[in-house]
C-alpha cells in the first residue's frame, strides 16, 4: 500500500483473518491507522487457529480483544465503517446482525471509559496487571450502562434492523468530556454520540492483548 501511495488505496482488516494469522488485531489497526490507511474493518470473533476461521459474534470468545480493539479504532481515529463477517448458521441472522451491534456499542463505551480511567498512563508504565484491572473494570461498567439502557437485541424486521444500522448523526464529544469528573450517566450519553459518528453497514452472511503485555 505505501508504495503503490495513492490516497484511495487503502486496507480493510478483518478480525477473523487475523486471528487465524496469528495477529494481534489490535496492534494491525494501530499500525495500519497510524498511516491512515485503514479503510474498513470486519469484525468478528474465533479460536485462535492458523488456517482457520470460525466467524462467530463478536466478542464472544476473546472479550479483552474485542475491547483492545474498539480501543485503538477510538485511538486512530477511525472514521469509517464497521462490517460484520459472523456466519449464523444456527442462530436467526437478524438476530445475531442486532446482537453484534450491541456488542459494539458496550464495547466501544467499555473502551472510552478505559481512556477516562488512565489507560493510556498505565500502559506506558508497563503495568499488565494494573491494565486488567481496568479493563475489567471498564467493562463492567459498560455492562452495567447497558443493562440499564436500551436493549438492541428484539424481535423486529429486517427493515427495522436496517435503519438501526445504519442511522448516524453528528457529535461535538470531545476528550475533555470523558474526565473522572463527570458522572457515570454523563459519560455514558458523552459515548452514545460519539458512537453515532461511526456508520455501519448492514450484516453480511458469510490473543495475547497489548494491554497486558509487559
Amino acid at each position: 500500500v505505501n508504495e503503490v501511495n495513492r490516497s484511495n488505496m487503502g486496507l480493510t482488516l478483518d478480525v477473523g483473518h487475523m486471528l487465524m494469522a496469528g495477529e494481534n488485531p489490535g496492534q494491525s489497526i494501530a499500525m495500519v491507522g497510524a498511516s491512515k490507511k485503514l479503510f474498513g474493518i470486519q469484525l468478528n470473533d474465533g479460536y485462535t487457529r492458523l488456517a482457520a476461521e470460525d466467524g462467530m459474534m463478536f466478542g464472544s470468545v476473546h472479550p479483552y480483544m474485542a475491547l483492545e480493539i474498539m480501543y485503538y479504532l477510538q485511538k486512530v481515529d477511525y472514521q469509517g465503517h464497521l462490517y460484520f463477517d459472523t456466519f449464523p448458521q444456527r442462530t436467526d441472522p437478524v438476530k445475531e446482525a442486532e446482537f453484534n451491534i450491541q456488542r459494539v456499542k458496550m464495547f466501544w463505551k467499555a473502551a472510552k471509559k478505559l481512556k477516562a480511567l488512565g489507560i493510556d498512563a498505565v500502559m506506558d508504565k508497563q503495568d499488565a496487571i494494573g491494565a486488567l484491572n481496568l479493563s475489567d473494570e471498564a467493562l463492567m461498567w459498560a455492562r452495567q450502562q447497558q443493562k440499564q439502557g436500551t436493549q438492541y437485541v428484539s424481535n423486529s424486521s429486517n427493515d427495522d434492523a436496517a435503519t438501526f444500522v445504519e442511522s448516524s448523526a453528528e457529535s461535538s464529544i470531545s476528550d475533555d468530556d470523558l474526565t473522572k469528573t463527570h458522572t457515570d450517566n454523563e459519560l455514558a450519553a458523552a459515548v452514545d454520540l460519539d458512537m453515532n459518528n461511526i456508520a455501519s453497514t448492514a450484516f453480511s452472511e458469510k490473543t495475547v492483548s497489548s494491554f497486558g503485555a509487559t
